[in-house]
């Protein structure tokens, strides 16, 4: 996935430029991107501050390890024990 050019600060602080009144075309201008990134944004990160941002990067990036730890526990630990058919 290609990493963006703007961190989740820069993203919530356009979106709040938004929410105070500048218009989008003005906030696009000065920040180099397309309306349609804009739109992007205000989709993706509509409600959540900077703050909340970094949580919420946070408990994906722990969910995905525990996701990943799961995985590897039903397809490796379960099969070789003789468990499969408790499981399903």
């Amino acid at each position: 996935m290609k990493k963006s050019r703007f961190t989740g600060e820069q993203i919530a602080y356009a979106l709040k430029q938004a929410e105070l009144g500048t218009t989008m075309g003005e906030i696009c201008r000065k920040m180099g991107v397309a309306e349609a990134t804009f739109h992007v944004w205000r989709k993706k990160y509509g409600g959540p501050g900077p703050s909340e941002l970094k949580r919420l990067q946070l408990l994906e990036g722990k969910t995905a390890s525990s996701s990943n730890w799961a995985r590897s526990y039903f397809d490796n630990f379960l099969p070789t024990h003789g468990l499969c058919h408790y499981v399903l």
